[in-house]
């Protein structure tokens, strides 16, 4: 229903002005001009906030136009700009108050009027469905007078007024984001890969991804951080990446793919590979970047460029033949100076070609020989080779090597050592050996032959003694001969003794002497021995003591060689111990000795033991090495005690084999 005498036009302005809502009291000056905006200004937006420095804006008048706007996103008056706005945009508007605040505290009439533009969006959204596009002032008391401009109506100075309140004036007009700016949002909000859009250094739009990769949990703690966008960019990184700003924005070439490095809020520094272009945002032109975080890369690049280095330092000073080729071709891609002195090649001529082209390898099969080597066992092992030189001249190496991954391709990286010299060596080494073992079975077969022959008048003379001792065929008359022939029948059988040792020793040399376990008891060995042993010891006037267990005791043993090796320690004991000294023999049940286990191997079950035969002497003793001499056939520890003790050095060693 209209009022008789109206028009439309005052209808709907009437119907605006009743309409309006505002949720302070505000001074008369500014209701007025209010009034006049919402009457002069429909279909705009007005709305007056209230923004305490430092604080949050609040509306406190709202046209209809506004209203609608707020009920379009589900807000009222009442919900705080916090809510409204995303948080780059309300930085934006905190730092231009910010930057107007020193001029209005220097002078409270100072006005201005800046052009604006903020997306809106619904409390509790991060994703904007509106752009405000117009302009923002600080509104002061006016002579009653309207000025216009490009946002419409503005408000004017009044002359010597002054009123410090905190308000602020928005004009303009609310447009709902196009398709394509909120496409563009869900994308790069999604993304893993950081994106930021930015103008004149300040921050348009970041999403999650290069927020995370900048230390932050969210884009209200980087923008409270952040003063301007090159300030994340590291100092050494800046002139180049602004430079490329620069020229993008200007429409001049520009690097579109470049790496620099950001510093996070924690002190990190990242590697990023930027991949930059311009955009228009908000109606002017902007940079967009797409940040990818390449620092695990540049690490990696790194640790391989310093593993390379120590590679070729490794290469370079080592004194062995070091060389990498590719493992299906066999072409060299590096080799050291090692090499190159070995086979006396430049690296030009090597780098590139393969072994069998350098005529190294005599055929190819000596390559593949090696190749198989590698896949039977994984790995090369002292593998010797016959190569050769560039002149041609044959040499031994002894290769070590294993396959290596090398920047995506399979080698074969080998190590190498010129070893003819040793072979040499060895070869001769061998041949001595042979010679001196050859040398050795010749002589034992001598003394073997000799021995036997010795033997036959040996036992003929010891029988001669026997008869003329015992007077078979009459009697001998003078004592005197009753002595030699005692003498003789003493030499012979001590030469005997000799030669049975000679020929004991050629068996053990020529692996012929066997050794037969029986049971024996072991009266039967210890007392024999120690009865032949007692007479010589009496005849030098040493004391010989044994004991032997009262019960019988039956051992596993060979019973000459135990009589033999038994006889033979009890003699040189004596030998060794001056008169008036001391010989001791006596036997116990014992366990093996620790350090002689692992090197005998015995077989003990159920109830068998093992017994010791103990010989003691007060003799002049032999230091560890003099017991080495003495276990070696021949051996004379000392040449003057031997010489004035009979033996030839070979009762000890045969005792020990």
């Amino acid at each position: 229903m209209r009022m008789a005498g109206s028009s439309p036009h005052d209808d709907a302005t009437a119907r605006a002005l009743a309409t309006v809502v505002e949720t302070s009291p505000l001074p008369g000056w500014l209701k007025r001009d209010l009034a006049t905006l919402d009457k002069l200004m429909p279909q705009a937006i007005v709305a007056l906030i209230q923004w305490p420095e430092g604080g949050e804006g609040r509306i406190i008048h709202a046209n209809p136009a506004t209203l609608d706007l707020l009920k379009e996103i589900g807000a009222s008056p009442d919900t705080p700009l916090g809510l409204l706005l995303p948080p780059e945009d309300l930085a934006s508007v905190r730092a231009m108050i910010a930057d107007q605040a020193p001029l209005a505290s220097k002078d409270p009439a100072h006005a201005f009027n800046l052009p604006i533009s903020m997306h809106i969006v619904s409390p509790g959204k991060s994703v904007p469905q509106w752009r405000f596009l117009g302009w923002v002032q600080r509104p002061q008391p006016t002579d009653g007078k309207l000025s216009t401009g490009r946002s419409g109506a503005l408000l004017g100075a009044r002359d010597g007024a002054a009123d410090a309140a905190p308000y602020l004036l928005l004009i303009g007009r609310a447009i709902p984001l196009s398709d394509e700016e909120l496409r563009f949002r869900r994308i790069a909000d999604q993304a893993v890969e950081g994106i930021i859009v930015h103008r004149d250094d300040r921050v348009l739009y970041a999403n999650q991804r290069i927020i995370e990769m900048l230390g932050f949990s969210c884009i209200n703690e980087l923008l409270k951080s952040a003063g301007k966008v090159s300030q994340w960019v590291h100092p050494d990184d800046r002139e180049r990446a602004a430079d490329n700003i620069r020229a993008r924005l200007a429409g001049e070439e520009a690097e579109r793919d470049y790496e620099f490095r950001l510093l996070s809020r924690t002190g990190r520094t990242l590697w990023v590979n930027c991949r930059a272009g311009t955009i228009e945002w908000d109606g002017e032109p902007a940079v967009v970047a797409t940040l990818f975080d390449i620092t695990d890369k540049k690490q990696a690049d790194e640790a391989l460029q310093e593993s390379e280095q120590l590679f070729r330092n490794v290469f370079a000073i080592s004194p062995d033949i070091i060389t990498l080729t590719r493992l299906e071709t066999g072409e060299y891609r590096y080799v050291n100076e090692a090499f190159l002195n070995a086979f006396g090649f430049r690296e030009d001529e090597v780098i590139g070609r393969t072994s069998f082209d350098l005529g190294i390898w005599r055929t190819r099969k000596e390559r593949e020989k090696l190749i198989a080597e590698l896949g039977r066992k994984g790995a090369i092992k002292e593998l010797e080779l016959k190569v050769r030189r560039k002149d041609g001249t044959p040499f031994v190496v002894a290769l070590t090597g294993t396959r290596l991954p090398f920047r995506g391709e399979p080698y074969l990286l080998l190590m190498g050592r010129d070893i003819t010299e040793k072979k040499r060596q060895e070869s001769e080494l061998r041949r001595s050996k042979e010679e001196a073992e050859i040398a050795n079975r010749t002589k034992s077969e001598f003394l073997a032959n000799i021995s036997h022959e010795l033997r036959t008048p040996l036992n003929a003379i010891i029988g001669f003694s026997e008869v003329l001792q015992q007077e078979l065929f009459g009697p001998l008359g003078h004592q005197r001969y009753h002595e030699y022939v005692g003498d003789i029948n003493d030499a012979g059988r001590h030469l005997l003794s000799l030669i049975n040792d000679i020929l004991d020793l050629s068996r053990l040399e020529a692996g012929h002497m066997s050794v037969t376990n029986e049971p024996v008891h072991l009266d039967d060995i210890i007392l024999p021995a120690a009865r032949l042993v007692r007479e010589r010891a009496s005849r030098r006037g040493i004391e010989f003591f044994y004991d032997v267990p009262p019960h019988k005791i039956v051992v596993e043993a060979d019973r000459l060689r135990l009589k033999q090796v038994l006889i033979n320690i009890l003699n040189n004991a004596v030998k060794f111990t001056d008169g008036d000294g001391q010989v001791r023999l006596w036997v116990e049940e014992t366990s093996l000795p620790i350090e002689l286990r692992e090197k005998v191997d015995l077989d003990i079950e159920g109830d068998k033991r093992i017994i010791a035969i103990h010989v003691q002497d007060t003799g002049i003793g032999m230091s560890e090495e003099q017991i080495a001499v003495a276990l070696t056939p021949f051996g004379q520890v000392d040449p003057v005690l031997s010489r004035r003790s009979e033996g030839a050095g070979l009762g000890l060693p045969l005792s020990k084999a």
